[in-house]
C-alpha cells in the first residue's frame, strides 16, 4: 500500500521564470563593475561578495545599492533572500525564515507558513492503521503464525488503567515480546470478563 502525503508547505525555488512569472521586471540598468563599499570585493567585475557581520550578499548593484539578481544570508540561522532587489530593497523573491518564508512580488511579501500539518498526518496514520487493522482481521496480516499458536494484543483495564497485554490465541497471557512488531488493536478479544476486568 502506497500512501503519499504532504505534510509541510516547501519554499518555492527562484530562478528566472518564477521572477518572470510573478513580478514586473526590472528597468534596464548596467551593474556597478567596482565595489563601493569597503567590505564588499567583486571576482567577475559584475556580481559582487559583501561580507558585513554575519550577513552576506551576493549579487549586483547599481550606483551602490543592491539591485537585481543576489542573494541575502545571515550565517547559522535560517534567514536566506533569493531574488531580484530593487534600490536595495527586496522585490521579487523567496525570503525563507525559520517556520515559513515570504514570497516577495513587486515590492510586497505574503507570508506563507511551513509548520507541519499535523492533521494531514494523523489522517494519513488513521489510513494506514484501518487499513493494516483491516488486512490482518481478514487474514492478510501476518501468516507467521496459525490460530491456534498465534499471538495479539488484548486492550483492557487494569486498576483503573487501560492497558494492553500480550495473550496467545488459546486466551493465555504471554510476553509483551511475543506481540511485538503486531497493531495494539483489540480486534481478536472483543469479549472480555469479569476476572480480566477487575485486575
Amino acid at each position: 500500500m502506497a500512501l503519499n502525503l504532504i505534510a509541510c508547505n516547501s519554499t518555492p525555488s527562484v530562478n528566472n521564470s518564477w521572477v518572470k512569472q510573478n513580478c514586473k521586471s526590472l528597468s534596464a540598468f548596467t551593474p556597478d563593475n567596482k565595489p563601493r563599499l569597503s567590505y564588499c570585493k567583486s571576482f567577475d567585475g559584475v556580481t559582487q561578495t559583501c561580507k558585513r557581520k554575519k550577513e552576506i550578499y551576493k549579487g549586483t548593484f547599481f550606483n551602490g545599492r543592491k539591485h537585481g539578481q543576489g542573494e541575502l544570508t545571515v550565517q547559522n540561522t535560517y534567514y536566506k533572500y533569493k531574488g531580484v532587489f530593487k534600490n536595495d530593497k527586496k522585490w521579487c523573491g523567496i525570503e525563507q525564515l525559520e517556520n515559513g518564508y515570504n514570497r516577495w512580488a513587486n515590492g510586497q511579501p505574503k507570508y506563507h507558513d511551513q509548520q507541519i500539518d499535523w492533521e494531514a498526518i494523523a489522517v494519513g496514520a488513521l489510513i494506514v492503521g484501518v487499513a493494516v487493522a483491516a488486512a490482518q482481521s481478514s487474514g492478510g496480516g501476518s501468516s507467521s503464525s496459525s490460530n491456534a499458536n498465534g499471538y495479539a494484543w488484548d486492550g483492557f483495564y487494569r486498576r483503573g488503567t487501560f492497558v494492553y497485554q500480550c495473550r496467545s490465541f488459546n486466551g493465555q497471557f504471554a510476553p509483551n515480546a511475543k506481540c511485538a512488531g503486531k497493531i495494539k488493536n483489540d480486534l481478536k478479544w472483543p469479549e472480555k470478563s469479569e476476572s480480566l476486568i477487575s485486575r
